[in-house]
């Protein structure tokens, strides 16, 4: 995130006066919104949903992911709201800034249960996540990453990582990962959305018993229900900016794509409605209560 009293330490201790020029014309005169989009959302000739952003935010461009919320009825008809988390399994083309859904009807689960996770971080060698869980009556994250290897059918694999108690009260982010063990008890927290106000609360799940294997992360077959879909961009100074909404329409059961998994480019559900009237920030960016 840009720190405007750090730039002004580096600028005194940089020695290339072509770098320093570069770095005041850079952070000079910065746009009050960084990030603009010349298409908001629609949907693409492939029937995806697709974002256009404008020429001018790609030297502020961070990272662009996308928030994915699941909606179906409980036994007695009422809504429930769960909030999948965010992901950037997303088709980018970065010279026209033209990004586009990939939604193959998958997410991420440990040992076949689905998790809510984010991404933290991401580069050419390996995609970092996170997910809540209790490990053993604790609350904790899960962390898991996706290596990049061409090796591999898929462009890569998936690995475990470990349990990551996050950042403190203090700010202080732990250092420690501890790796998971055969007869570890793992309750996946799913962030359930209230649909009056987007609170966000997250509450117990599954509980899994680790095996010898010491648990596996993988692709996940959806269920045939509705989802809400938005793009999240996300600039240098880690303001974020939203897309329209798009509503997803599940065209495959479970079954259907556990026996016949989609590859990249072919899409799972059809886009029913896009809408700019959602209030994006509250729906995926609420705060998070206890469970």
């Amino acid at each position: 995130m840009f720190d405007q009293q750090q730039l002004d330490t580096y600028l005194t201790l940089c020695n290339s006066g072509a770098y320093q020029t570069y770095l005041n014309q850079f952070y000079t005169d910065i746009p009050a919104q960084t990030i603009q989009f010349t298409d908001t959302g629609s949907v693409a000739e492939d029937g995806s949903f697709q974002i256009v952003l404008s020429p001018d935010s790609k030297r502020y461009v961070k990272s662009v992911d996308f928030y994915l919320i699941e909606f179906a009825e409980d036994d007695s008809g009422a809504d429930e709201i769960r909030g999948l988390g965010a992901d950037n399994d997303i088709d980018k083309d970065w010279d026209t800034l033209t990004f586009r859904s990939n939604f193959r009807g998958i997410w991420l689960g440990l040992d076949g249960n689905l998790l809510s996770y984010t991404v933290t971080e991401s580069n050419q060698q390996r995609i970092m996540f996170s997910a809540p869980v209790l490990a053993n009556g604790v609350k904790t994250n899960l962390r898991f990453s996706f290596i990049w290897d061409d090796s591999y059918e898929n462009g890569g694999y998936y690995q475990l990582i470990g349990l990551w108690d996050g950042v403190d009260t203090d700010g202080v982010a732990s250092k420690e990962i501890t790796p998971l063990k055969a007869g570890d008890q793992i309750t996946i927290l799913s962030r359930q959305i209230d649909a009056s106000d987007y609170m966000t609360a997250l509450t117990r799940g599954e509980t899994i018993t680790i095996g010898a294997d010491g648990g596996v992360v993988s692709e996940i077959p959806l269920s045939q229900k509705n989802y809400q879909y938005v793009y999240a961009v996300t600039d240098i100074f880690g303001q974020v900016y939203y897309s329209s909404t798009a509503i997803f329409e599940m065209q495959y059961t479970y079954e259907e794509l556990l026996q016949n998994p989609m590859p990249d480019g072919t899409y799972a559900a059809t886009v029913s409605v896009i809408s700019a009237d959602i209030d994006n920030e509250l729906a995926y960016g609420g705060v998070v209560t206890d469970e």
